[in-house]
């Protein structure tokens, strides 16, 4: 994991504790990140890490590379499901030649997006688009949510109440005169 320079954050894991020599729950109470002072180009990450039960506090210092084109490609790729509605993408590295293979879903997405939206709406769609989500296979509400990658049904108190008023949260009646 690396940070831009002077960005801190906590978190916790399971780590080995030289103290209790066990596996215990960890606190990692600091990272920070920094530029080496080397000619390399390499970031240095800190990390101060401190056992729950014990509270062996100890600092775990690791240089990352700067990430290459290479890289940086890579990661794009892998990005490419959550940009574009595709069912699968896997990524191969032969040496210096990368093959990005793309599933793609076998309908137009867009009309389906639609019909699902418009389910979430109203509540009720007509036998046609019923029968297009099934040709589609989005009969449940599951595999619906996994296409369009969001819940699809309020799960908090406020997303209920808003939906059974109709209220938009741009559209707050209170602060309009």
């Amino acid at each position: 994991m690396s940070f831009a320079p002077g960005r801190t954050a906590k978190y916790s894991a399971k780590r080995f504790c030289p103290k209790c020599k066990t596996t215990t729950d960890h606190l990692c109470s600091r990272v920070s990140s920094r530029e080496s002072e080397k000619p390399e180009d390499l970031n240095i990450v800190t990390r101060v890490w401190s056992c729950l039960v014990c509270g062996y506090g100890y600092d775990q210092v690791i240089e990352i590379p700067m990430p290459t084109e290479g890289g940086m490609i890579l990661k794009r790729l892998m990005t490419v499901t959550n940009d574009y509605y595709v069912k699968r993408t896997s990524v191969t590295s032969k040496g210096l030649h990368v093959i990005l293979d793309v599933e793609l879903y076998p309908f137009e997405p867009e009309p389906v997006i639609r019909i699902i939206e418009k389910l979430e709406e109203n509540q009720y769609i007509n036998a046609l688009e019923l029968d297009r989500l099934r040709k589609a296979g989005l009969r449940r509400m599951y595999d619906r949510e996994k296409f369009l990658k969001r819940p699809l049904w309020p799960k908090t108190r406020e997303e209920i109440r808003a939906r059974f008023y109709k209220i938009r949260p741009h559209l707050d009646i209170k602060n309009q005169k």
